[in-house]
């Protein structure tokens, strides 16, 4: 399974890595404004809702091996951040750029999903998806742990190239996965329409969570304001990123997915409690700090529930396919709320230069934290959904 887990680590590395050098290039060298921000990465987070495409493509054209399309995907995706540098001249040649490495980047995602899946069903493993999740969060604790310092040491250009290594070994190092043969169904479309429609209490639920304002991207004008320098934003992800692997690691041992959904509920409402705080005046460093905490819980505590419920839905030879009908659809409520956030941004007129009304925003994502516990009914109490 190492080189699975390989594969989850650079995932997780390879945005947190770039992260700080991409958010500080935006906003001081290309001048992006709050509301182009959020239009800009709900963008680049795009390919992440078709991964059904993706996941037909692993589920039926792998001739009994999903392997080659991680390593061809991977091989691409090297190839756009290595020369990213000199593609990037401009805002819209920026996003282009990053749009097309999160597309190569989330085929190799989806098919190591669908492989996941595959080895937790076969091997009776409920715990297989904490341990990939928790080997994305440490590659996202090793990113962040260097993306500040070696933006500062090192500028925009390095990052990017530097961002290519890992994902080039993965291309080669996934080959040493032992992946069994499976034989490809009949109807792959029409199984996993059926299991994702079986699933549709919980994908309402999703749908409801996503009126939930994420804010972090208006957030950082206010940090950036308030002397927040790539050093401290690094830390500030990195405290984020650690927590998260704690959360990865504990959830094996949690029974039960309502409850912890209920607790990652309440750590998002938490949450933007903390970004109203910090848009009045608090102490922007500190509560950063403790707000990437919160996130870290209330992220991990909502995913990997629903990942593991998906799970025990995927039938056999249509893993990919069904498993990333769900996570596309997670992703699409994500980009949706994003755009609507933008466009809330730009009606109360909030710019990199005027973020008096951020305290208003902040005020009116704290009251719509609280609608999903409207929406626990919609959840089955007491069904523990583990691969048994």
């Amino acid at each position: 399974m190492i080189p699975l887990y390989f594969a989850y680590f650079v995932f997780g590395f390879t945005f947190a890595f770039i992260s700080v050098a991409v958010q500080f290039h935006m906003v001081e060298h290309l001048h992006f404004s709050p509301a182009n921000n959020t239009y800009s990465w709900a963008i680049i987070s795009s390919p992440w809702i078709f991964k059904p495409v993706y996941g037909i493509l692993s589920d039926k054209l792998h001739f009994g091996y999903r392997r080659a399309h991680v390593s061809i995907a991977a091989f691409l995706c090297g190839l756009v951040f290595a020369y990213a540098p000199s593609l990037i001249v401009g805002q819209y040649s920026l996003v282009a750029v990053l749009t097309a490495g999160s597309l190569f980047l989330c085929v190799a995602d989806v098919v190591c999903d669908a492989l996941m899946v595959a080895f937790a069903k076969a091997n009776h493993n409920g715990g297989l998806q904490s341990r990939c999740w928790m080997a994305r969060n440490f590659g996202a604790l090793s990113a962040t742990s260097m993306s500040g310092v070696a933006y500062t040491v090192l500028g925009f250009s390095p990052i990017l190239r530097l961002a290519a290594l890992p994902i080039f070994i993965m291309s080669v190092y996934i080959w040493d996965l032992k992946e069994e043969r499976s034989a490809t169904p009949v109807a792959v479309v029409a199984v996993s329409f059926k299991a994702f429609a079986s699933l549709w209490r919980l994908l309402l639920f999703i749908g409801v969570c996503a009126l939930v304002p994420e804010i972090s991207a208006i957030l950082f004008y206010k940090l950036r304001d308030s002397g927040i320098n790539p050093l401290q934003l690094s830390l500030i992800k990195l405290t984020g990123s650690g927590c998260a692997c704690v959360a990865a690691f504990g959830y094996q041992f949690w029974r039960g997915y309502r409850s912890t959904l209920i607790v990652s509920l309440g750590f998002g409402v938490l949450s933007t409690v903390i970004a109203f705080a910090i848009a009045q005046g608090a102490n922007a460093f500190e509560w950063a700090v403790v707000r990437s905490v919160v996130n870290s819980f209330a992220s991990m505590l909502f995913v990997l529930p629903i990942a593991v419920r998906t799970t025990t839905a995927c039938p056999d030879g249509a893993e990919g396919t069904t498993y990333s009908m769900v996570m596309a659809w997670m992703n699409l409520s994500g980009i949706v709320s994003e755009t609507l956030e933008g466009a809330v941004v730009n009606a109360l007129g909030i710019t990199q230069y005027d973020l008096s009304k951020l305290g208003v925003f902040c005020f009116a994502g704290i009251l719509l934290s609280c609608v999903p516990f409207s929406a626990l009914r919609l959840l089955t109490p007491k069904t523990d959904y583990r691969v048994a």
